[in-house]
């Protein structure tokens, strides 16, 4: 008969913390819900389309990430979806995206489903010797993104109904 009790675990020693992103805790002020620790980088993935774009969540990241000194890339993605944006629409996102390169952050516009082998490469180096948070809204393709960079961890994407509603 198999046990369903969870293996004991024995913690040997404690690491400090070199970054911590937490959030408070809305019930007790005085306490923080630690969201990941330990990080060398904040990747923010974020979608053109399906869902739409977020600026304010993208924003608030920014300012975690500003707080702990941690380097920050975002990373816009669905641009093959950019198309089906009014031209009003796309000039405001030309100029927010421009607002953040003025600011000294990395973007990165592309299509996991469509990547060239160019963007892939610039996706990819992104990684190299990083402890990195991938973070953004549900259904942006973060799944994606991290299938293309370790194929292995398998992560699974779900069909396109649910990229365009997001999911928890």
């Amino acid at each position: 008969e198999e046990s369903t009790d969870l293996p004991a675990c024995v913690i040997e020693r404690r690491a400090p913390r070199s970054a911590v992103l937490s959030r408070v805790d809305p019930l007790n002020l005085q306490r923080q819900h630690l969201l990941a620790v330990n990080m060398t980088q904040l990747i923010i993935v974020a979608s053109y389309n399906f869902p739409k774009l977020r600026w304010g969540l993208i924003d608030r990241y920014l300012c975690l990430a500003e707080e702990e000194g941690l380097k920050t890339i975002l990373v816009l993605n669905k641009k093959d979806l950019l198309k089906n944006y009014a031209k009003p629409m796309q000039e405001k996102i030309a100029q927010m995206t421009k607002i953040y390169t003025d600011l000294g952050y990395e973007v990165l516009s592309l299509s996991a489903q469509k990547m060239t082998k160019a963007e892939k490469t610039a996706f990819t180096d992104l990684f190299k010797d990083q402890i990195s948070l991938v973070t953004g809204h549900s259904g942006v393709g973060k799944s994606s993104l991290v299938n293309l960079v370790q194929p292995e961890i398998v992560q699974d994407v779900e069909d396109e109904e649910i990229f365009r509603k997001g999911r928890h």
